[in-house]
């Protein structure tokens, strides 16, 4: 077994057998096989969309960190922290609000909770706690309902076990989940 088809992470390994890879893949079929996905097709797609949307603000990220773990001249790493910068504040949040007040503010899309709301609630907490230093209080302020948000889905029921485990593993340093995949069952 490869346990890494496309060479990086993550991969979800499922019974032995199946290696899924891809982070919006593996949020896609997780919500699939516990019920946390659209009512229709129409709902689907807008949830495939804003993950996308997630993806495409990851892929800033990476520049901007690329360009520091680097050690790229100062103002390479400027110019990449502030196209993730502008993409994320005049894009990616005012999006994401309006969709959430459209929505009705409780999940991003439909009456129930999805596999997006997971990866949203995932992608807060770790703009939170990565970008915590660089962001400005105007800023914070709009994470406010994206923080709620994260809040309300980790306080689900079932995840309990999965939060401690993951508050643990990063604590301790680790970057790899080798956790107990019992933590993952609803």
């Amino acid at each position: 077994m490869c346990a890494q088809p496309f060479k990086q992470l993550p991969v979800l390994i499922v019974d032995g057998k199946y290696e899924i890879a891809q982070t919006t893949v593996i949020y896609r079929y997780i919500g699939a096989k516990y019920g946390a996905i659209c009512e229709t097709l129409e709902e689907q797609a807008i949830c495939d969309s804003y993950g996308e949307h997630i993806n495409d603000l990851f892929f800033k990220c990476r520049a901007f960190f690329k360009a520091k773990m680097q050690q790229l001249p100062e103002q390479k790493q400027k110019e990449t922290y502030e196209e993730f910068n502008k993409f994320f504040t005049k894009n990616y949040i005012p999006a994401f609000v309006k969709q959430f007040n459209k929505n009705g503010g409780k999940f991003i899309v439909g009456n129930k909770v999805t596999w997006l709301d997971f990866f949203l609630a995932d992608c807060t907490d770790l703009l939170l706690v990565s970008f915590n230093d660089m962001l400005t209080p105007e800023v914070k302020e709009q994470l406010a309902p994206f923080a709620k948000h994260r809040d309300e889905i980790f306080a689900l029921p079932g995840l309990e076990k999965r939060m401690k485990e993951r508050k643990e593993l990063s604590e301790a340093g680790n970057k790899v989940y080798q956790g107990n995949p019992e933590n993952y069952e609803p």
